[in-house]
């Protein structure tokens, strides 16, 4: 709950100039003496990673309060937020794999035209 609460505060309710960047929570983990929820994020794109943080610390308070009046009935503990390097990798290796795999189909069209041309053409003679 603390997961999809909070990303609607990070969509809808922060006006911050410096958050000019799309914000995914990507999972939240309550430590389990249930006082601290790290909260793990990326932003995008990559360049406005360093500022958007910044603007999230300043406002940690402020999203915490904004979560807990979406949830009246629930002890809320205190937020830390962390960018998902784990995510960033994971999402640059699909990225990776389908532009490999755009390639080898491009590849393999490109050599079955060749195959194709070479059997449509009758001899002549």
């Amino acid at each position: 709950m603390i997961h999809r609460v909070t990303q609607q505060v990070l969509d809808r309710e922060l006006t911050d100039p410096r958050l000019d960047a799309r914000l995914t929570i990507t999972g939240v983990e309550v430590h389990a003496s249930g006082n601290t929820a790290v909260i793990s994020i990326i932003v995008n794109p990559d360049a406005k990673e360093r500022l958007a943080m910044k603007a999230i610390e300043s406002a940690t308070a402020h999203i915490r309060r904004r979560v807990g009046t979406h949830m009246p009935d629930t002890r809320l503990p205190n937020f830390q937020f962390r960018v998902d390097k784990g995510a960033r990798r994971e999402a640059a290796a699909l990225d990776a794999i389908a532009r490999i795999e755009a390639e080898r189909r491009e590849l393999e069209r490109a050599q079955s035209g060749v195959d194709d041309a070479g059997a449509d053409t009758e001899p002549t003679s």
